[in-house]
């Protein structure tokens, strides 16, 4: 499976608090941010006018949150679905909880990831996978990983930012300009959930 990886840059600066708008759209304020943020509205639309259409793309869906809700990865493909004319199909699901990235202390793995991710049923054409940022990689890469074994390897990878210092044993790296899995996307067949 190859992904396109598609990231207006580094988790900083404004990039960073055009991420923390997009986040803001589904969770709550962080205190610690202070004004380091846009408003959610203004981030979804500027993230949609600055995030590139893909030249092929069927379809736009999303990483599901830590808890199982949409999550702020929904509320950023839902913006770039409508400003592409495109369809927002939930392809993935999060039938069990994971702890949360950003306040649990531990990241979770990719292989816990996986288990916690599942397709939702069949989704032709080439998706566009979102996720407002990438920290260490592994909740997109899970996410490719359980499309890929269900089949579905025609992928591209959009997200706000990407944090290549966001904890130890990080799933993306650079690598010649882009990025590079640390890990092979090794893939299992999983179950569909039941509808």
């Amino acid at each position: 499976m190859r992904a396109q990886l598609v990231t207006l840059g580094p988790h900083a600066g404004s990039i960073r608090d055009l991420a923390r708008g997009v986040r803001l759209a589904a969770r709550p304020y962080v205190d610690r941010w202070g004004r380091d943020y846009l408003e959610p509205a203004d981030a979804l639309r500027r993230a949609s006018e600055l995030l590139p259409r893909p030249e092929r793309a069927d379809a736009v869906t999303w990483v599901p949150g830590h808890d199982g809700s949409p999550g702020p990865g929904h509320a950023l493909a839902a913006a770039l679905a409508t400003s592409w004319r495109l369809p927002l199909r939930e392809c993935l699901l999060r039938p069990h909880e994971i702890p949360s990235a950003h306040s649990s202390g531990e990241r979770p793995g990719l292989d816990s990831v996986c288990d916690s991710l599942a397709v939702t049923g069949r989704h032709p054409g080439r998706l566009v996978v979102v996720d407002n940022v990438i920290a260490s990689g592994a909740n997109m890469l899970g996410a490719l990983r359980t499309l890929a074994a269900a089949g579905r390897t025609d992928l591209i990878v959009m997200s706000v930012s990407i944090d290549a210092t966001a904890g130890s044993g990080a799933h993306l790296v650079p690598q010649g300009g882009g990025w590079a899995a640390t890990r092979r996307l090794s893939c299992r067949r999983r179950a569909e959930p039941p509808r």
